[in-house]
């Protein structure tokens, strides 16, 4: 785990679980920072902020099959706030591009505050398909289909690696550029200053104390 990684577990942790095929009961599993990782699904879970670089499964938020039952839709939510990137997409932990799977396509959203949501929600528009899911502007996600065989049906995990959130690194007090860092303490800085961490406000931080 890195050093921002370990940070974040003792400031706070992130269980989730929302809309899926079969809701994962095991108490051990999780959806980061664990070795028995699981794709969660909970209505109530809150999204975490990801720093650093980490796998993780994520959150269920949406998930429908086809009129014949054999291929699925999903959207799994990484993450909020924009992020660097999303790799490594893997299907119990198999590599989602493997030739143990057909019917395979997906797309990564990075949470950019300009995206639209994926096609594979039903729903002729983006405002259709938010009543189903939300806007999802600012959400790191992925949207996937693939298509069920012997290697693949049911509930499955979903994971990948996300290069996480993209915060504010200050050269002086009133200068800053906004770029993806792994330093826990423009992360720590972030998470106090964020609408969705601590929500304080940037002038009751020393921000040369960071600099620092």
């Amino acid at each position: 785990m890195s050093a921002v990684g370990k940070v974040f577990k003792k400031v706070f942790g992130f269980v989730g679980k929302l809309f899926g095929f079969k809701k994962v009961s095991t108490p051990k599993t999780s959806n980061t920072y664990s070795d028995q990782m699981a794709t969660l699904t909970s209505n109530t879970a809150p999204i975490p902020l990801i720093y650093g670089t980490m796998k993780t499964a994520g959150n269920k938020i949406y998930s429908r099959l086809n009129s014949d039952k054999t291929v699925t839709y999903q959207l799994i939510v990484f993450g909020d706030g924009e992020v660097e990137s999303i790799s490594d997409l893997r299907f119990n932990d198999e590599p989602a591009n493997s030739s143990k799977f057909s019917g395979v396509s997906y797309k990564f959203y990075l949470g950019n505050g300009k995206q639209t949501i994926d096609s594979r929600v039903e729903g002729s528009n983006n405002e259709e398909r938010a009543k189903k899911v939300g806007g999802l502007r600012w959400d790191a996600y992925v949207a996937l289909q693939a298509k069920a065989n012997d290697n693949l049906s049911g509930s499955f995990n979903v994971t990948a690696i996300v290069k996480g959130r993209k915060v504010r690194i200050y050269s002086s007090p009133t200068n800053y550029n906004v770029d993806w860092s792994d330093n826990p303490a423009w992360c720590v800085l972030d998470f106090m200053t964020c609408y969705n961490g601590c929500g304080m406000k940037m002038e009751e931080i020393n921000i040369q104390s960071f600099i620092d």
